[in-house]
């Protein structure tokens, strides 16, 4: 209950200028699409010459194309430079030109992962294959004899293609945990970094390079706030991204978060538990896709000890499944973590063995490819009590 108090509190309290801040950024930034509506148009046929018996060129067909090198749908806009489309008309038949060349079909390339549906939400395909191909527009027949030599019109549709998927790891945290600063550290990746909320409205997708030529992508994810899964603040716009990735990479700021000086200030355990509670009441199936956490800022004065508080409050949460978590944090599904690693953005501490276990992790789940990693097989107390002896040993 007291939970759920915060959240109707958070409704009526959330500050009018974050939300104005955050439209005012929204403006500056290239708006990030995951939905994009076309108007299709396929070419008329041209008409032939009955004296003749002159047959008409076919209009031009759409088609989509499955692309591995495109990655957003905000490329397929830079290429048509609008959302309606048309085709090329057919050639008509001339007298020294019985049968005119075919025209050209005009090929719009899409990320891979993509769904397309009608506009009443049918759905028509998906697209997961590099180079694989969907006519969604036939263009016209050539005037003939059956058509009285008039070319016939091409297919007009309109068309929603939905991005399923935008990146291999999506960032999920607070503002201000370090998300856009890690992405910065460890991709090609140049995010706008800010010390006030709402810095990322949409995502930002960097990529990870391997020595193997292998790359991985991540999306740092906008922040999320208490009440996220009821829409306070941006919520659903922020949460729908999740679904959209393949792993989870929780970052949390050592030291703990607070949004506001009139809003609480959590520790680091009671970030884990709200983003976990989030995620879990807008759509739990989300907490089955493999994930890792980072504790950021490690670097920070008292925040290698914070770090070691965190694992043992933990694993006393772990041990007594949850009970000793306050009721209203209290998840009734956990996250399935495979690590926790802390980090420092800014020294580097850790980048490389996180870009290793986020491969690992990616082959293991979606490449039939499994590495040898016997963390990947620990239970989660097994895994907080190896980071603890980490610390022992350090020490």
């Amino acid at each position: 209950m007291v939970y759920l108090n915060c959240i109707r509190f958070a409704k009526r309290s959330f500050d009018k200028a974050s939300l104005d801040l955050a439209k005012k950024l929204q403006k500056t930034n290239p708006q990030f699409l995951d939905s994009l509506h076309l108007k299709l148009t396929a070419g008329n046929g041209g008409n032939g010459i009955e004296f003749y018996n002159g047959i008409g060129g076919e209009g031009g067909d759409i088609l989509l194309q499955a692309d591995k090198n495109r990655k957003t749908l905000n490329e397929i806009l830079e290429f048509t430079r609008s959302r309606i489309i048309s085709a090329k008309n057919g050639y008509h038949s001339e007298p020294k030109r019985l049968l005119p060349q075919q025209v050209k079909s005009t090929i719009i390339k899409v990320p891979l992962g993509v769904t397309i549906y009608d506009v009443s939400k049918s759905l028509i395909a998906s697209l997961d294959k590099h180079q694989e191909k969907l006519l969604v527009a036939k263009g016209g027949k050539g005037g003939s004899y059956e058509s009285n030599y008039i070319g016939q019109p091409g297919q007009y549709r309109e068309i929603i293609i939905d991005l399923k998927l935008i990146a291999d790891v999506g960032f999920v945290g607070f503002p201000n945990a370090g998300k856009s600063t890690l992405l910065t550290a460890i991709s090609k990746a140049k995010p706008k970094i800010a010390s006030y909320a709402f810095t990322t409205l949409a995502p930002n997708i960097g990529t990870i390079e391997y020595s193997d030529l292998t790359k991985i992508t991540c999306a740092d994810l906008p922040g999320l706030i208490e009440g996220a899964h009821d829409n306070v603040g941006l919520g659903h716009e922020f949460l729908k991204h999740v679904e959209r990735t393949k792993l989870l990479l929780f970052v949390i700021d050592a030291g703990g978060f607070q949004y506001r000086p009139d809003w609480p200030f959590r520790s680091a355990l009671e970030t884990l538990m709200l983003l976990n509670k989030e995620i879990e009441l807008y759509d739990s199936t989300i907490l089955d896709k493999p994930a890792c956490l980072v504790i950021t800022k490690i670097e920070k004065p008292g925040n290698k000890l914070k770090y070691k508080e965190f694992l043992e409050q933990l694993q006393q949460a772990v041990k007594s499944n949850f009970n000793s978590v306050d009721p209203e944090l209290r998840p009734l599904q956990f996250v399935l973590l495979q690590d926790i690693i802390p980090i420092s953005s800014h020294s580097g501490q850790n980048l490389p063995f996180l870009k290793h276990k986020l491969r690992k992790l990616k082959s293991r789940h979606y490449e039939n490819y499994n590495p040898y990693d016997d963390d990947l097989d620990l239970s989660v107390s097994a895994i907080i009590e190896k980071k603890l002896n980490q610390i022992i040993e350090v020490h």
